[in-house]
């Protein structure tokens, strides 16, 4: 009988992570596991106790998973979609650096064992999520992602009874039978991603400026989407020069030195060039248009 006597799991009162861990060390043999999700993070979350489990010749993971888990969201897709989002879509946001890669690249290294099975449920919305052990069968609403295995708040219910593990297990089977085989698409999803696949040199040192300078540019952004950061006598400025371009086709922009007149001007030229799709005309010395 497992240790790990927990009957209620909810990410509030000890995480679904913490007791699948506990779970794993406990149990020996086949692991199974629906889920409507999978991705990198939630494999992060059980890497260690799911490497030390490979490690023992009776260890078998067979895991099924959504046929919504490895395609970009649309408006079509419901809201849960919304909240954990595909595989594709969470390597796409996720940070270049070396502890990404290391993970991806042991995600990859794990799924080819062959004592690891990936199949997809090809019917419908996968709603349903089970995590089957020796003696031990939870069900409940957690997908085998992070938000699902620490942040959301969850309800999951831990079955110890014989008879009650044995109707999920049968559950599982069910679905398992119908699945289709979809380890390959899901390394190579993996190996494709810009963790699994080389840069040539001009990518790689765009992506390094875009990752150094992006909390910086999503902080601009955050103003009003505007590129350039008025201070707020500026933007007082800039806000009345559009209402007197508005009544009278025209304005002069004359404020004392350093005052940031070319920061105005930009800012209008960036609201009427690129948000309204105006056209302009830009008239500068010739010492300005040398420089650029």
């Amino acid at each position: 009988m497992s240790k790990n006597k927990k009957e209620i799991i909810d990410n509030e009162d000890g995480t679904m992570a913490e007791f699948l861990k506990n779970a794993l060390q406990d149990n020996h043999g086949q692991v199974s596991i629906a889920t409507g999700y999978f991705n990198v993070e939630g494999y992060a979350d059980l890497r260690n106790p799911l490497q030390e489990a490979a490690k023992r010749e009776d260890f078998g993971l067979r895991l099924l998973i959504g046929n919504e888990a490895v395609v970009r969201k649309d408006a079509a897709m419901q809201c849960e979609a919304e909240a954990e989002g595909s595989l594709p879509e969470e390597l796409e946001g996720l940070s270049i650096n070396d502890s990404y890669a290391s993970l991806v690249g042991d995600l990859v290294q794990f799924l080819r064992q062959e004592k690891v099975e990936l199949r997809q449920n090809p019917e419908r919305f996968s709603h349903a999520k089970c995590y089957i052990f020796e003696d031990l069968a939870v069900v409940g609403s957690s997908n085998f992602t992070r938000p699902g295995l620490q942040k959301n708040i969850e309800l999951n219910a831990a079955l110890y009874q014989p008879s009650a593990q044995k109707l999920v297990e049968q559950w599982f089977e069910r679905r398992w039978t119908k699945g289709a085989d979809i380890k390959q698409e899901i390394i190579s999803v993996l190996e494709d991603s810009k963790f699994g696949r080389p840069l040539d040199p001009f990518q790689m040192y765009m992506k390094f400026l875009y990752e150094y300078y992006r909390p910086r540019l999503e902080e601009l952004e955050q103003v009003k989407g505007k590129i350039l950061e008025l201070a707020g006598f500026q933007q007082d400025a800039f806000s009345s020069a559009k209402r007197i371009l508005a009544k009278y086709g025209g304005v002069l922009i004359a404020d004392s030195t350093g005052l940031g007149k070319t920061h105005i001007a930009l800012e209008l030229l960036r609201e009427y060039v690129a948000v309204r799709r105006m056209k302009a005309m830009v008239i500068a010395p010739s010492q300005v248009l040398n420089a650029v």
